[in-house]
């Protein structure tokens, strides 16, 4: 996994939310979309909502199924979710 994809993974299990701006401003990612999908691919249950923000719609991602239905992981998946504390 790429590191933004591993910063971004490591954020949404952590409970929170992201989209492409916020994501732009803590990973340096101009294409979270793209990052998205490759962690769906890796069978990541990341869920989109779209929200208004002004006149546009945009995705607002987040992880909202219980950790038991999460794909087979133990330990952290980066020295970023360690030094975070994830």
């Amino acid at each position: 996994m790429q590191s933004q994809n591993m910063a971004i993974l490591s954020h949404l299990k952590s409970g929170k939310t992201v989209t492409s701006l916020e994501a732009l401003n803590l990973f340096g990612c101009l294409r979270l979309g793209a990052r998205i999908s490759e962690l769906r691919s890796l069978r990541w249950p990341i869920n989109t909502d779209m929200i208004n923000v002004g006149e546009k719609r945009i995705g607002k991602y987040s992880i909202t199924v219980a950790k038991e239905y999460w794909p087979d992981y133990s330990g952290p998946v980066t020295s970023y979710e360690l030094k975070h504390g994830y």
